[in-house]
């Protein structure tokens, strides 16, 4: 809540939570600013990335096939990452899972049939290590829910509205006349 009052001087002053506030909307403000994608950072994006992406990855990791929770079609998908967590750290090629993977130096290697080639790595790593831009369909910026809250949401909108699950209703029967038909 912001409460503006007047000091002493007649100029009007702020309370704290009124200066917090004032922050976060400078914040935000800034988030969104750097959320912005520089010419340079789209034409690497849609003529290396994506392609490698739709080529290399989304025929396991895309909207119709989701393999371990992991989708690689939008950027908040690759933002929630698998059933396990998050796989990217946006800026930080080192903390990010999916780095090992693709070099197959994790447990597991990806793709699995064969190792992406090394420009094909390079170009992974390149768009990790500057914050995982991306234009264009799949840009918003919100990582999606994680499975196990989709999952309870799609439990509490079907208690709500599923007709198996809604309490008995009690109907009366409709009369019958006195004089039933021949056929009964």
């Amino acid at each position: 809540m912001v409460v503006i009052q007047t000091s002493r001087t007649g100029l009007p002053w702020f309370s704290w939570g009124g200066f917090g506030l004032l922050l976060a909307i400078g914040g935000l403000i800034n988030a969104a600013r750097a959320e912005s994608v520089s010419p340079e950072a789209e034409r690497f994006f849609e003529t290396k990335v994506r392609p490698l992406l739709v080529a290399k990855c989304q025929e396991c990791h895309g909207p119709d096939v989701s393999e371990a929770g992991l989708r690689l079609d939008s950027r908040g998908a690759v933002l929630r990452g698998t059933d396990t967590g998050p796989v990217v750290v946006p800026g930080d090629t080192a903390k990010s899972r999916l780095v090992a993977v693709i070099q197959h130096t994790d447990e597991m290697g990806m793709p699995p049939d064969e190792k992406l080639a090394g420009n094909e790595i390079a170009t992974l790593e390149q768009w990790i290590s500057s914050g995982l831009p991306w234009t264009g369909p799949g840009a918003d910026t919100t990582p999606l829910p994680t499975h196990a809250e989709a999952m309870a949401e799609r439990i509490a909108s079907a208690r709500a509205t599923h007709w198996a699950l809604q309490p008995p209703v009690g109907h009366q029967p409709p009369a019958l006349s006195e004089r039933l038909p021949a056929d009964l």
